[in-house]
């Protein structure tokens, strides 16, 4: 993995996701190389590319200055990159962007697969308006491995949910076809570390993507029903994001 800097002339879009206003992301590319991962396929970007040049918006900052005054609503950062890819520890670009939402005293969510948020507990630990969510779709680091190549073991991520200072929810995105041997176990180990809720959503294919890796992910109709009945012997809110 190589990291490249580039200016952009935009910080926050506009985002067509449910419960988000809008979107901001720091990088461009992810190091993680998730099996599952379409973003690649939206940007029409090679996922070889993708995964291993991550483009460091080395001028975000600066230019969220001038956007945020017009900013109204809650933010979601990392909705096509993880916001803290290995770049951060050099580059900063996320927490700067934390820290100028902060002091504008605006909303916001982030999604990571990464144990680096943890250096950002002093932001969040002050500020009630921040919301952190961890990707965990499996507490089997076999699976991990074939799930998602580069990310950290899930015994990391559990130790993460652990010491974050902040409201915290944790996203299984897609459901991996046997997570039936093991949901059970993993919501009672999200419950006992502080999670508020779960979301839960499908495999979303897109064109380019290899034409058996359906094989690898649950239906629809099959996550809801393992929701519905799981829900009954766990407490803690369970939602479906599709």
């Amino acid at each position: 993995m190589r990291c490249y800097e580039v200016k952009v002339k935009k910080g926050i879009s506009v985002s067509r996701l449910e419960n988000v206003d809008y979107a901001l992301n720091p990088y461009i590319g992810c190091s993680h190389k998730c099996l599952y991962c379409y973003s690649p396929y939206v940007i029409k970007k090679d996922p070889n590319l993708f995964w291993e040049n991550i483009g460091v918006k080395i001028n975000l900052p600066l230019i969220l200055q001038s956007e945020i005054k017009k900013i109204f609503g809650r933010i979601f950062i990392g909705s096509v990159t993880d916001p803290y890819q290995p770049c951060e520890s050099k580059y900063l670009i996320t927490r700067h962007a934390l820290e100028i939402l902060i002091k504008n005293k605006k909303s916001f969510t982030i999604l990571t697969k990464s144990n680096l948020i943890l250096r950002d507990n002093d932001l969040f630990e002050t500020y009630p308006n921040a919301e952190v969510g961890l990707t965990i779709n499996t507490l089997d680091e076999n699976k991990k491995r074939i799930l998602e190549i580069n990310s950290p073991p899930p015994n990391t991520l559990i130790e993460v949910l652990g010491k974050l200072k902040a409201k915290k929810y944790v996203m299984i995105a897609p459901v991996y076809n046997n997570i039936e041997n093991e949901l059970e176990e993993m919501l009672e180990i999200f419950l006992k570390n502080g999670v508020e809720y779960v979301l839960v959503d499908k495999f979303r294919y897109r064109i380019g993507m290899p034409r058996d890796i359906n094989k690898y992910f649950l239906n629809e109709n099959k996550i809801k029903e393992i929701v519905k009945k799981i829900s009954t012997k766990v407490e803690l809110p369970i939602y479906l994001s599709f």
